[in-house]
């Protein structure tokens, strides 16, 4: 067997990789190693899989504004034979809060976060209070608040709509254990 590519790991980011590799060029052979084929013990399965676009750097933001119109559309880009995929999106939104020594550094990261197309809320206590009754502001001089874009999903959900949709684009996933590698010619 050879393969112009070998992904180790077929979870969410290796069946990602082998599903854009795919789509975007169907001529490059793709082979993914996945020892759990199953993912009954994969972080892509069990974690608390979400999404957020409150970050520090433009790149991170960015990467996840471009996510979240993914899953928004994940029905569409990986349908299969007919069948659309649901992750069960709920976009229910991140609550940051500051105290007084915070507080500049959560209206930089909202600005910049703002100014990149994030839907995010700054929030006096006030607001916060208004918002959240039950929250104790008693410490907190601001908050932001993801309106949109930002929730959790069904990880198991995601990394098998993108094992199928890879696997349709012609992408081989292999049940195996990687315990080496060599280079090749």
């Amino acid at each position: 067997m050879s393969s112009q590519v070998v992904i180790v790991g077929g979870g969410v980011i290796g069946s990602s990789i082998a599903y854009f590799l795919r789509a975007s060029d169907p001529t490059v052979s793709v082979t993914v190693i996945e020892r759990d084929p199953s993912y009954a013990k994969s972080s892509s399965a069990l974690s608390a899989a979400s999404i957020r676009q409150q970050f520090s750097t433009p790149l991170s933001i960015q990467m996840s504004l471009y996510g979240i119109e993914f899953l928004r559309n994940i029905g569409e880009l990986l349908e299969v034979g007919g069948n659309k995929p649901a992750i069960d999106l709920h976009e229910g939104g991140y609550l940051f809060l500051a105290t007084p020594a915070g507080e500049s550094t959560l209206r930089e990261n909202h600005a910049l976060q703002k100014s990149l197309g994030a839907d995010i809320d700054l929030m006096s206590r006030d607001a916060l209070k208004a918002r959240f009754p039950w929250l104790n502001v008693e410490d907190i001089v601001a908050g932001a608040y993801g309106i949109s874009g930002e929730g959790w999903f069904d990880g198991y959900g995601l990394v098998q709509a993108l094992r199928k949709k890879a696997q349709s684009l012609g992408a081989r996933y292999i049940a195996a254990d990687v315990t080496g590698l060599a280079a090749g010619k």
